[in-house]
């Protein structure tokens, strides 16, 4: 699933909501709040995880891994 996400960021066809939000969430330590069909979405691929009314990202190696390729955070 992250190889799929990956191609859609690489060619610019991820919904812009969708990387902001992304963004939000590889950006911050702690967990953000989002709308919760964009929430609900990136939960779905495997991303993010809910925790409450927020969500974060799903493990480190992520937020790396995104922050370096498309981020520059």
């Amino acid at each position: 699933m992250i190889f799929l996400v990956c191609c859609e960021l690489g060619t610019k066809n991820l919904n812009p909501e969708f990387a902001e939000a992304l963004q939000q969430a590889i950006a911050s330590d702690s967990p953000v709040q989002l709308k919760s069909a964009i929430a609900y979405k990136l939960n779905s691929m495997g991303l993010l995880h809910l925790q409450g009314d927020r969500v974060a990202i799903r493990n480190d190696l992520y937020r790396q891994y995104f922050r370096n390729r498309y981020f520059n955070s």
